[in-house]
């Protein structure tokens, strides 16, 4: 799958460069009557793409950031993993409590009474 993707990442990359590089340095010096023009991409495509893809790329970027590198300190982050039930507790109160003699968790809901 990354191989896809990464193959998917160097071809956009190579047409969008290629776009950019006919519409700002090659169809500046071709005549305004010639046939060629219709072939050219709109100058909005050629400079909103690389933006959006930017913005997109910016905003899964921050996604993750939060998501993964900031959870455990952001309390509301810290049960945001989908291979294991949500106790309530994190990872490291769980290993604390079994290597305390396997206390039991509290329930989930705890944190709502106080």
């Amino acid at each position: 799958m990354s191989a896809k993707i990464g193959c998917f990442m160097i071809v956009t990359g190579v047409i969008i460069f290629i776009a950019l590089s006919l519409k700002i340095l090659v169809q500046p010096f071709i005549p305004e009557d010639n046939f060629i023009h219709n072939y050219f991409p709109s100058t909005e495509l050629v400079f909103g793409i690389p933006i959006l893809f930017g913005v997109v790329f910016f905003c899964g970027f921050g996604i993750y950031i939060l998501k993964e590198v900031l959870k455990e300190n952001i309390p509301f982050l810290q049960n945001m993993n989908c291979n294991e039930k949500v106790t309530g507790i994190s990872w490291s109160v769980r290993a604390q409590l079994k290597i305390l003699g396997g206390a039991r968790a509290p329930p989930a809901t705890s944190w709502l009474r106080h």
